[in-house]
């Protein structure tokens, strides 16, 4: 049996930076799901006890190699509105690329600016 369109296919899914379904959506969604079974009332359960462990190096290992906001410098502010603002910013330790950032106003002040 001949694997190799599939795995064309796959490829091509989990790849596309551009796509709804792609390796870093696969990545926040065992993020979430570690997040939301690492609950104390869930996590009483072996199952899920066990899974959680199993888990937990390699949940580091992403979040430590994820980018943060901490990694980029912010240049200027490109455009302001309701929830917050968009910033052009810069990585720090390569100084290349311009990137634009969404930084959303506290929670606290969509729920008043909601009311």
């Amino acid at each position: 049996m001949n694997t190799e369109p599939n795995e064309k296919v796959l490829n091509e899914l989990l790849y596309d930076k551009r796509g709804k379904f792609n390796v870093d959506v696969l990545l926040d969604c065992v993020i979430a799901l570690y997040n939301d079974c690492n609950a104390p009332a869930i996590k009483a359960n072996i199952n899920i006890k066990n899974f959680i462990q199993r888990l937990e190096p390699f949940i580091n290992k992403v979040q430590n190699a994820r980018p943060r906001i901490s990694d980029y410098q912010k240049i200027k502010i490109i455009g302001r509105g309701a929830f917050g603002e968009v910033q052009l910013c810069r990585h720090k330790s390569t100084k290349k690329g311009n990137y634009s950032r969404k930084s959303p106003i506290e929670r606290r002040l969509i729920v008043q600016f909601a009311r």
